[in-house]
């Protein structure tokens, strides 16, 4: 059996079982969540001033559902939303966080 490696198309994870595949190449993102690191990950500017704007022109109804449900994200950024929220993933106080915002709590 030859081991995986960078140029190997195998992973760890099929070597072991794990459903998580590591394209050769891309490294895992350890840098720690913020505001504007979700909205460079969203693909909007991310400066402090961008997004206080988006904040304060993108209003939801207060006690309004979940922020992906909103009108305003393009059909990719309210997926990747959605998907890391019920993921419980690393982003998930930032989105909470970013819906207080938008929910004006």
């Amino acid at each position: 059996m030859r081991l995986p490696t960078e140029d190997n198309p195998r992973h760890l994870g099929a070597v072991f079982g794990s459903p998580l595949v590591r394209k050769p190449g891309t490294r895992m993102d350890i840098s720690p969540k913020s505001l504007s690191g979700l909205f460079r990950q969203l693909g909007l500017p991310d400066d402090d001033k961008s997004v206080e704007d988006f904040v304060a022109s993108h209003n939801a109804p207060p006690g309004g559902g979940p922020i992906w449900d909103e009108p305003f994200w393009s059909p990719a950024q309210a997926a990747f939303l959605k998907e890391a929220w019920e993921a419980d993933s690393d982003w998930v106080e930032v989105i909470d966080e970013l819906g207080a915002l938008l929910h004006g709590r």
